[in-house]
């Protein structure tokens, strides 16, 4: 056994391109204020009005701050709101009282108006957010962005500079967790004027209240971040500075770690082997999902047994276990066993397993489908993916699908950023998305599928499905909220308005001086304002 990781060891380093592990001092370490971390990828936006992905959401949590803020234990706390706010009787009706202390980076102050004004401004029918749905909690939101009412009407209202009343629709148990994301961050619409539409595009063309403050930005390369000075509880913030590089390969990424030259960076598959019984390895379950999105407005995937059938014809445990190899689990469902019921235990654990793998119906269902559709054979099909490790979980794909059903799938790996735009335009036949939840309730991945929700990229639409999430948003009562979101999984499943590939478990490597760097299974997947480096 010993043999074996030395050998895993030596592959790694190899590919890495040094020799042995660097006994020399970390470069790192001479300043005990300064964290080094890679990503994998730029992210596209620090607009809060268009932010979707993993770098955007991690990188705005640490260098902006909401009324709320995940803890160290992930619950939502206090942030710039001055303490937990004031709920009338019937749980609609949220009143907010800023902090007087909370300023932003360039010294002003933080005032209710940035926070309605942002809101607002995501809610505006010409801005066209894909985040917008996450707000759809306040009164007239729908309304507003449909042009049926006026900015004044939607429920958010700065009464002061320093108060804030938010009207719900309805009472929402999770709505603290909610606007502890990115979408409910507050802008400063001085900033956003003045950007003339560059904002949150680069270092400059923003000012931040958060711990950290982004000072310089070179795209698809680096990313600077400093501690900021004017944040209301500077004196817990430790890190003096943390430089971030964009490093696309894992492998690449990898020798920069054993070079003393970063201070934590993620495992692919074939890193995570020669690490996974190393002191230095962090495992961590997120609440996100990687599920193949179709295009349901075109065919053939306009055809449900055809998408039934690519979705029947993967080998799920194979996949996670040949492929992914870093705990990752196959998705039985939509909702991640993370996400928890009304009674604090795992939705999984009530919700029955949804997904199997079924090469033989898959089979007839492509067969009916094809006859339906009045064709004897699919058309060319292509699956779009990010240019990164996930080229190698479309390749496993495009062999189940060529063994199982016969059909020639094309790959159109693409920059993250080109792929979310062309995703957003429905320019895709097959899309390989990562979805993360923004808060731990079943809805928030169940109700990406409803018909008017902007990322529903592939405008799936089932009028059962949205009739019976629209009555468990209306629901008081739990446990029948709890049945009903449990039929829409079934739904959403058995009608393969997408198909859940795997519940995403992440992988690291992290120096020991590396203290209280805080990961959330849902939401933001990092914090650095705890984090310390202690020699």
């Amino acid at each position: 056994m010993e043999m074996k990781q030395i050998g895993l060891w030596a592959m790694v380093l190899l590919l890495a391109g040094i020799g042995s592990l660097s006994g020399c001092s970390s470069n790192v370490g001479g300043n005990s204020g300064v964290l080094q971390l890679t990503v994998d990828a730029d992210p596209p936006t620090l607009d809060s009005a268009f932010a979707l992905d993993g770098n955007s959401y991690n990188l705005l949590n640490n260098v902006m701050e909401g009324l709320m803020r995940l803890n160290k234990d992930n619950e939502p706390e206090p942030a710039i709101a001055e303490k937990m706010p004031e709920v009338s009787d019937n749980g609609r009706v949220y009143t907010f009282r800023i902090r007087e202390d909370a300023q932003w980076s360039d010294g002003q102050p933080v005032r209710a108006q940035d926070f309605e004004y942002a809101w607002k401004r995501i809610l505006h029918p010409e801005t066209g957010s894909p985040v917008a749905f996450n707000l759809f909690s306040l009164e007239n939101a729908t309304a507003y962005m449909q042009g049926q009412v006026e900015a004044e009407e939607v429920g958010v209202t700065a009464l002061d500079e320093r108060t804030l009343k938010v009207t719900l629709v309805e009472e929402t148990p999770h709505f603290l967790q909610m606007i502890a994301t990115s979408p409910f961050l507050p802008v400063r619409q001085d900033q956003v004027e003045q950007s003339k539409g560059k904002f949150g595009s680069e270092a400059d063309q923003m000012v931040y209240n958060g711990p950290f403050t982004l000072t310089e930005w070179q795209h698809e390369q680096s990313l600077t971040l400093k501690k900021n000075d004017h944040y209301w509880d500077e004196q817990v913030v430790q890190l003096g500075e943390v430089q971030i590089q964009v490093v696309k390969d894992a492998t690449e990424a990898l020798g920069m770690y054993t070079s003393d030259d970063v201070d934590v960076v993620p495992l692919n598959a074939v890193t995570f082997a020669a690490f996974k019984s190393s002191p230095e390895l962090v495992t961590h379950q997120r609440g996100a999902l990687l599920m193949i999105m179709f295009n349901s407005e075109e065919a053939p995937f306009d055809n449900k047994n055809i998408r039934k059938a690519f979705h029947l014809a993967i080998d799920r445990e194979r996949m996670v276990q040949e492929v992914l190899k870093n705990g990752s689990r196959p998705a039985v469902g939509m909702v991640p066993p993370v996400i928890h019921d009304h009674k604090g235990e795992s939705f999984r654990d009530q919700a029955e397993d949804k997904i199997k793998f079924a090469p033989d119906e898959a089979k007839k269902l492509l067969k009916k489908g094809l006859k339906e559709e009045k064709i004897k054979k699919l058309p060319d099909i292509v699956i779009s993916v990010t240019d990164d490790d996930r080229r190698n979980l479309a390749l496993f794909l495009q062999q189940e699908w060529k063994q199982h059903l016969g059909a020639k799938v094309q790959i159109s790996p693409q920059p993250v950023a080109q792929k979310m735009d062309r995703d957003a335009a429905g320019q895709f036949q097959m899309s390989i998305v990562r979805w993360i939840g923004l808060y731990d309730d079943p809805m928030s991945f169940l109700e990406i599928g409803t018909t008017d929700n902007p990322v529903n990229f592939g405008r799936w639409s089932n009028q059962q499905f949205d009739l019976t999430l629209q009555k468990a948003k209306g629901n008081p009562d739990s446990a029948w909220r709890e049945t009903d979101l449990i039929e829409a999984e079934k739904v959403v499943t058995e009608e393969a308005g997408v198909a859940p590939l795997y519940y995403e478990s992440q992988a690291f490597i992290q120096k020991p001086h590396v203290k209280n760097l805080f990961r959330h299974p849902i939401g933001p997947e990092l914090s650095l304002k705890w984090a310390t480096i202690e020699k």
